[in-house]
C-alpha cells in the first residue's frame, strides 16, 4: 500500500496517490491566441510550462533541472486534460525521476505523455493526433 495504495487482491484504490515527482517544481499555463495547433486551426492553444530546478532525490542522488513547454487545444477535451494534469502535478505523479532513455540524464521525465510540439504529429510529439486525448485519459487512470 505504500507505493500504489491499491489492494493487491481486488485492485481497489485507497487514499490519494503521491508520486516521486520533485516537490520543488512548478506548473503554469496560459491561453495563447497566436499559437495554433495542427488540426485545430480555429482554436486557441493552452500552453503549459513546467519548471524543475536541479536538486537531490530522497536518496540524496542529484538530478538535473528541466524546463518544458507542452500544448493542448482550447476545447472541451483540452480543458478537461488541463484540469487533470494540474491534479496529477499536485499529486506529484505527472513526472517521475528517472534516467532518460535518449541521453542518459537523471531528471524529471514524463509519466503521462505530453504534447511538446504544436505540429509534426505523434512521431514528433505534436499535433494532429486524433487519439491523444483518449490515450492521455487512460494514462491518468
Amino acid at each position: 500500500f505504500e507505493e500504489y495504495r491499491r489492494c493487491p487482491t481486488c485492485k481497489r484504490r485507497f487514499g490519494h496517490i503521491v508520486g516521486n515527482q520533485p516537490s520543488v517544481g512548478t506548473m503554469s499555463w496560459k491561453l495563447e491566441s497566436g499559437v495554433r495547433l495542427a488540426g485545430y486551426p480555429d482554436s486557441f492553444t493552452i500552453v503549459m510550462q513546467f519548471r524543475f530546478p536541479p536538486g537531490k532525490d530522497a536518496a540524496g542522488q542529484a538530478y538535473r533541472g528541466r524546463t518544458q513547454q507542452a500544448f493542448l487545444p482550447h476545447d472541451e477535451k483540452g480543458k478537461l486534460l488541463l484540469t487533470l494534469f494540474q491534479l496529477a502535478f499536485r499529486r506529484r505523479v505527472l513526472f517521475d525521476l528517472r534516467v532518460s532513455a535518449t541521453d542518459n540524464k537523471y531528471w524529471p521525465a514524463f509519466n503521462i505523455h505530453l504534447k511538446t510540439a504544436a505540429a509534426g504529429g505523434p512521431e514528433r510529439f505534436g499535433f494532429p493526433d486524433e487519439g491523444y486525448a483518449q490515450r492521455a485519459m487512460e494514462e491518468l487512470r
